[in-house]
């Protein structure tokens, strides 16, 4: 699956980047971020540097903006998780296998959708090009435009409407549910990628 192969790129190159922007710091310009500062996602635990309490003031919505996106994703492939295990609970055939899928991709998620906004929160910081941040966003929301779209496997799109065993008993009404809440969280991305755009981008700190 493209997403578990990307996901895998992104666990393996974020510790590579975190390193990377400690052992540069010296030669970056002055941005107020403690990068050796590991504190995320637990501050015994850390594995990255993320306080956006340490950006300009005017840059720390569109960041926040991001933040409130990353946890959305979470949010919805947990409900894919719920939504497959109603299927079982109704007895759709070999739903099970659909909570194992996706409870994997939920963790593929974690990985890819926070190392995607780490990217462009370093980019917001040190005022660079996020063209890494933006090429894995736009991959992640193509994704969702399939997830709305087509039932596939572990996810349930539109189309569901018209396949067996998705259009009878109630799988009709969950079908229509989780694609609101995809096109719903599609919206929300690309409102936090505009917005994380014209954060990178600005030199200004009250913008």
């Amino acid at each position: 699956m493209a997403m578990k192969l990307a996901a895998g790129m992104a666990g393996s190159a974020m510790k590579k980047s975190v390193s990377s922007a400690v052992g540069s710091f010296s030669s970056q310009r002055d941005s107020g971020i403690e990068w050796s500062d590991y504190q995320w996602p637990f501050a015994n635990l850390g594995i990255v540097h993320f306080d956006i309490s340490e950006l300009p003031p005017g840059k720390r919505g569109p960041v926040r903006l991001g933040y409130t996106y990353f946890w959305f994703c979470l949010g919805m492939f947990l409900a894919n998780v719920i939504f497959n295990i109603i299927y079982t609970a109704i007895g759709v055939p070999h739903a099970w296998q659909w909570i194992c899928y996706s409870a994997f991709n939920l963790i593929i998620v974690v990985i890819y959708a926070f190392y995607t906004l780490y990217k462009g929160y370093k980019a917001v910081a040190m005022g660079d090009r996020p063209v890494l941040y933006l090429i894995l966003q736009i991959i992640f929301l193509l994704f969702e435009c399939c997830y709305i779209v087509i039932p596939a496997i572990f996810f349930h799109g539109i189309i569901g409407l018209s396949v067996a065993p998705l259009n009878t008993g109630a799988g009709p009404i969950l079908v229509i549910i989780e694609s609101v809440m995809w096109v719903f969280l599609l919206i929300f991305g690309i409102i936090s990628i505009i917005a994380m755009m014209r954060a990178a981008h600005s030199s200004d700190s009250r913008v």
